[in-house]
């Protein structure tokens, strides 16, 4: 089993990710770490670089550390997307696979613009000033409250800084340049698997206009592996990108889904409480439902649970009655397992929350007609099983 290996963003230390190592912690083995300058890491002397390639190579020198052979799956957010590449390129022969999650790529040409430049000097004057009226802790108060405790107090005692704010500088020194510097030289790959995750969401950091491009960027990254995927994730009002064409297959209702023997099948709807009194199976990061799961947890963390890869995986071990999972409505009802008694589902109480299911290509280029078959064979097969529901 390889182990993952997490890199942060911008800045971010090994807290970020607990809610990932946690999820995973029955799956595969998981590393996270600080970069030199973060969290419990000393800081470089000054005058050592701390851009792309040297952060690159620290992350090399750290698998050099667990083992040169690996296999490692290494995954990136944000800054850590290319940073993960390049580790990854300068020995791939022990690199099991990449998993890219909403990252900085050379594609965006947004990045490149001098706008760009002002935001990055505009937050890291923002982010100085906050921190040394220790303030900068709220700005990211919702993010912190979402870990589980014992990161959640790492995080304030160790992520809003000062000394924090150095390193972000440091490694602010010349992105743009880092980043035109991947096309001059690209990180060979050798075809390994690239997994490339987009949130689908706008945020204050992340708004319509780049979200846009940014996914039009991940959907390219993807493209460039032999083995690449790009997910993107939905839930309604996140905001479609208009770059691709969208084609709304499905809708439902999240659900949870036991056995009929389950304690929680004798509810007319699962509490979190509730759900937290049996084995959880959770889907891997980078599936929607992990994340919808993640914030109806609020942090909490199950006292057991399990990892699935994707809806069918967890459909079976519930099953098998290793616990329970939560998945859309449209994914259980009238499922084999459900048709034969195997699994039940139940509403969750007080949720409203919509999942959308969507098939989407990009608007510019030719289609071939294997995709145009490919596209009208979904929105058949969709609309069958819309009519076949009760």
């Amino acid at each position: 089993m390889p182990t993952m290996v997490f890199e942060g963003g911008l800045a971010a230390g090994r807290s970020y990710w607990a809610p990932a190592q946690a999820a995973l912690a029955d799956v595969a083995p998981t590393v996270v770490y600080d970069r030199s300058g973060l969290g419990r890491s000393p800081a470089a002397p000054a005058g050592v670089s701390r851009r792309l390639p040297a952060l690159a190579d620290d992350l090399g020198d750290l698998l050099d550390h667990l083992g040169p052979q690996g296999p490692y799956v290494l995954v990136g957010h944000s800054w850590g997307g290319p940073l993960v590449r390049l580790a990854a390129a300068a020995r791939p022969a022990r690199v099991a696979g990449l998993v890219l999650v909403d990252p900085s790529d050379e594609a965006c040409e947004l990045l490149f613009r001098p706008a760009m430049r002002r935001a990055e000097r505009v937050g890291q004057l923002a982010t100085v000033a906050l921190a040394r009226l220790g303030l900068l802790g709220r700005a990211y108060r919702s993010l912190t409250a979402a870990l589980p405790p014992d990161a959640a107090a790492d995080m304030r005692a160790e992520g809003y800084t000062v000394a924090m704010t150095r390193t972000r500088g440091r490694e602010l020194e010349d992105a743009a340049g880092d980043l035109r510097a991947l096309p001059v030289n690209p990180p060979g790959l050798a075809g390994l698997p690239v997994t490339v995750v987009s949130a689908g969401r706008v945020s204050p950091g992340m708004p319509k206009a780049v979200r846009e491009r940014a996914t039009v960027s991940h959907a390219y990254r993807a493209r460039q592996s032999p083995h690449g995927r790009h997910v993107v994730l939905y839930l309604e009002g996140d905001d479609l990108a208009p770059d691709l064409h969208t084609t709304e297959l499905l809708r439902g209702r999240p659900v949870v889904c036991p056995r009929p023997d389950s304690p929680l099948a004798s509810l007319e709807s699962v509490g979190v409480d509730d759900l937290l009194s049996e084995p959880l199976i959770v889907m891997r990061s980078g599936y929607l439902m992990h994340r919808f799961t993640h914030r109806l947890l609020k942090g909490r963390v199950p006292s057991f649970s399990y990892s699935a890869d994707g809806a069918e995986m967890g459909k079976l071990m519930v099953a098998e009655g290793l616990g329970v999972t939560v998945l859309p409505d449209y994914s259980v009802v009238q499922d084999p397992l459900e048709r034969t008694g195997a699994i039940t589902c139940r509403p969750l109480k007080d949720d409203t929350t919509t999942v959308l299911l969507v098939v989407q290509r990009s608007r510019s280029g030719p289609v071939t007609r294997a995709a145009r078959d490919l596209h009208r064979i979904f929105v058949e097969r969709a609309e069958a099983h819309r009519t076949a529901q009760p």
